[in-house]
């Protein structure tokens, strides 16, 4: 209805609301009010874009998010609330995959996918088990992040907290993030006809990081990634501080980073480098 109307507010009071995966529109907020829960279903075919055994997925292009838009103006998720994407259902087959073949990613969907989108904002809210990554924005401009919870079980496979893919100015501000992988992967996939660099202008302040694999470039860096800035940021037990990470065939030139006044408690180690990731 608010895609219809042009735009409009998708308020959720206090409850929970039980719900296969939804698309957004353009000029919607959505805003979950405090004691608000938008909880994924459980019916993992509910996620697929051609049901059937979710196991035998070829990749994750096979799924649909949660909660996704493309080609956007003017999004924001906003409010007290939380947006659990109920993954307990997911992570056990996952991890018996990767414990099978070290480093294999079992196909999932992940909890929030933005495509191609511009002005789009998450704020206040707690995202909360994802079944795979729990925000990935891709080829979008302007994205804002502030005041936002990340929270999954430390065992749990690939649940990266924030994944800008191919962004422009783009600010993660005051967020706590605590999850099972990447609490920040700054990726750059594929190159972006028309730009240098696919991923640019990137500035990461006053956030907590607390389980997870830290605050990584890559290990997809193949568009080019510049113009990094990250300050007064906590880690705390991570499992690296900050890193770049890329694999061979999918490297690509990064530059342009500065980091300042960052504190490191039980971390180790506080800077990595990996080439052959």
């Amino acid at each position: 209805a608010c895609g219809k109307a042009a735009g409009g507010t998708v308020r959720f009071s206090p409850g929970c609301y039980l719900s296969q995966p939804l698309t957004l529109r353009t000029k919607t907020t959505v805003r979950l009010e405090a004691g608000a829960t938008l909880l994924a279903c459980t019916n993992q075919s509910d996620f697929m874009k051609v049901p059937g055994d979710w196991l035998k997925a070829k990749s994750g292009s096979d799924f649909v998010p949660f909660i996704s838009g493309k080609g956007l103006t003017d999004v924001t998720i906003t409010g007290g609330g939380t947006i659990d994407g109920n993954g307990a259902v997911w992570w056990e087959e996952a991890e018996k995959a990767r414990q099978k073949v070290s480093g294999f990613t079992l196909p999932r969907p992940n909890l929030i996918v933005f495509n191609r989108c511009k002005n789009l904002r998450l704020a206040g809210i707690k995202l909360i088990n994802a079944p795979k990554f729990h925000f990935v924005p891709s080829e979008c401009e302007q994205v804002a992040v502030e005041d936002v919870t990340v929270i999954a079980p430390a065992g749990a496979a690939n649940t990266d907290a924030i994944d800008p893919s191919n962004c422009r100015q783009v600010t993660i501000t005051r967020c706590l993030l605590d999850v099972g992988d990447d609490n920040i992967a700054i990726k750059s996939g594929n190159k972006v006809p028309g730009r240098e660099f696919g991923c640019e202008d990137i500035t990461v302040t006053d956030c907590t990081f607390l389980h997870g694999h830290g605050l990584s470039i890559g290990s997809e860096t193949v568009g080019g990634v510049r113009n990094l800035v990250v300050k007064n940021c906590r880690f705390d037990g991570t499992e690296n501080g900050i890193r770049i990470k890329s694999r061979r065939g999918r490297g690509g030139v990064v530059q342009d980073l500065s980091y300042s006044d960052l504190t490191m408690t039980n971390v180790c180690p506080a800077i990595s480098f990996a080439c052959y990731y």
